[in-house]
C-alpha cells in the first residue's frame, strides 16, 4: 500500500514537473524573448531578437509570426509597429543632424569671402595713413553694401533649403488657372527693361488647365527657371515657355532656349547645392542655390524636373506637376 502511494506520488510529481516544463516552454519562453525585444528597444537597438543564424526569433522568413508566439500576436504586432516608428525617428534624427552640420558648414564657408571683403574695406576706411576721397569712400560703401545684401540673400536661401530638406516648409495650395498664371510671369519678364535684348514667347495649352499649387512658391519655380535662361545666355537668345497637359492628371511647363547650352558634366551637377561664396567677385548676383531650391519646391508639389542641353544647341527644362 505504501509502495502504491509512493508510486502515485512519484508519478504525480513527474507529471507536475512535465506540465510545469511544458507550460513554461509554451508560455514563459516566448514571453522572455518578447521581453528581450523590449529591452533591445530600450537600449536603442530597433530590431527583433536574433537567433544563432542571425534570423528573427519572432517571425519566419515570410514575416509571419511563428507558431509559439501566436498567443502574443497582438503584442508582436504592436512591438513591430513601435520598432518601425523608433527606427524611422532615429533615421530622421540622423538626417536632421547631417543637414544641420551641412548647413553650418556651408554657411561658414560661403560667408567667409564676403565677410573678408567687407572687413578689408572697413580696415582701409579706418586707416589713418591715407585720406580717401569722397568718391573712393562711396565706391567702398557700395561694394560693402552689395556684399552685405549677398550675405542676407544667402542666409535666407540656406534657411529655406534647410526647411525644405526637413519638410518644415508647408504649402498653401490654391486653385489656379495655369495658363494665366504662367502668362503673367512671362509678361513680367517681357516688361523688365533689363531683358529688352532677349526674345520671349509664350505658348499656352489649347485647353484650360486648373490645378492646386502654392502661388508664391510655384511663381518662384518658374521665375528661377526663366531667370537662369536669361542670366546665362547672350543677347538675342529666344526663350520659349509653353504649357501642356498629360490627360487630365498632369500639366507640363517647358522653358527652352536656343542659347549656349551645357556640357554633360554640368548637367549632372545642376541641382547640387553649389555655393558661390568663394567667387562672389565674379558672380555678384545669385547664391548658386536657385536650382537646388527649385527642385525641392517642385518635389514639394509632388512634381518632377528634367533638363536636356547640348553646347551651342540650347537648353530645355521640363517640369511635370500633378493637377
Amino acid at each position: 500500500m505504501k509502495i502504491s502511494r509512493f508510486l502515485f506520488f512519484l508519478i504525480s510529481l513527474i507529471l507536475l514537473a512535465a506540465g510545469t516544463f511544458w507550460y513554461a516552454r509554451k508560455f514563459g519562453l516566448p514571453l522572455l524573448e518578447l521581453m528581450q525585444w523590449i529591452q533591445n528597444l530600450g537600449e536603442g537597438h530597433y530590431e527583433q531578437p536574433k537567433n544563432e543564424n542571425n534570423g528573427s526569433l519572432i517571425t519566419n522568413k515570410k514575416g509571419k509570426v511563428k507558431r509559439k508566439f501566436q498567443l502574443y500576436k497582438d503584442l508582436v504586432a504592436t512591438l513591430e509597429q513601435l520598432t518601425t516608428t523608433l527606427k524611422l525617428h532615429q533615421h530622421q534624427q540622423k538626417t536632421l543632424e547631417c543637414t544641420r552640420e551641412d548647413w553650418i558648414s556651408g554657411l561658414s564657408h560661403d560667408l567667409k569671402t564676403p565677410l573678408s571683403s567687407i572687413s578689408g574695406y572697413a580696415q582701409m576706411l579706418e586707416s589713418s595713413s591715407y585720406d580717401w576721397s569722397a568718391q573712393e569712400t562711396r565706391e567702398f560703401a557700395s561694394i560693402m553694401n552689395k556684399k552685405s545684401s549677398y550675405m542676407m540673400e544667402l542666409l535666407e536661401e540656406l534657411t529655406l533649403t534647410f526647411r525644405l530638406k526637413n519638410q518644415a516648409q508647408p504649402l498653401a495650395k490654391e486653385h489656379a488657372d495655369i495658363n494665366e498664371f504662367i502668362r503673367r510671369i512671362v509678361i513680367q519678364f517681357i516688361n523688365d527693361p533689363s531683358n529688352t535684348e532677349m526674345k520671349f514667347s509664350f505658348v499656352p495649352a489649347p485647353q484650360s488647365i486648373h490645378a492646386h499649387i502654392d502661388p508664391i512658391w510655384f511663381q518662384r519655380i518658374i521665375e528661377n527657371l526663366i531667370s537662369n535662361a536669361v542670366k546665362y545666355n547672350s543677347a538675342g537668345t529666344e526663350i520659349k515657355i509653353s504649357v501642356s497637359a498629360i490627360e487630365q492628371h498632369l500639366f507640363v511647363v517647358v522653358i527652352e532656349d536656343d542659347g549656349i547650352g551645357m556640357e554633360t558634366d554640368v548637367l549632372d551637377k545642376l541641382f547640387d547645392r553649389y555655393y558661390r561664396g568663394t567667387n562672389t567677385h565674379t558672380t555678384p548676383t545669385g547664391t548658386g542655390l536657385g536650382l537646388a531650391i527649385t527642385k525641392q519646391l517642385i518635389q514639394l508639389h509632388d512634381g518632377s524636373i528634367h533638363v536636356e542641353s547640348m553646347p551651342e544647341k540650347g537648353t530645355s527644362v521640363r517640369i511635370i506637376v500633378p493637377v
